[in-house]
């Protein structure tokens, strides 16, 4: 996915940008049911969205030095 984020798209006159975030959980070291394994995998995405946005940050702070 890093070929596309970041790079902007037109649709009809409205320019814009996509990102992703992916959480993963491992059955049975995360949870053992069903409801379990999708509780830890959305708990895990917020960390990644979380990430993402703490080093977006630090770049944008890196290229304002």
């Amino acid at each position: 996915m890093e070929f596309w984020r970041g790079t902007p798209f037109a649709i009809g006159e409205h320019l814009l940008q996509g990102s992703a975030s992916v959480g993963i959980a491992l059955y049975p070291l995360d949870a053992t049911t069903s409801d379990g394994l999708f509780s830890a995998a959305d708990a895990a995405m917020y960390v990644a969205k979380k990430r993402r946005h703490e080093i977006e940050t630090e770049q944008v702070e890196l290229r304002n030095l």
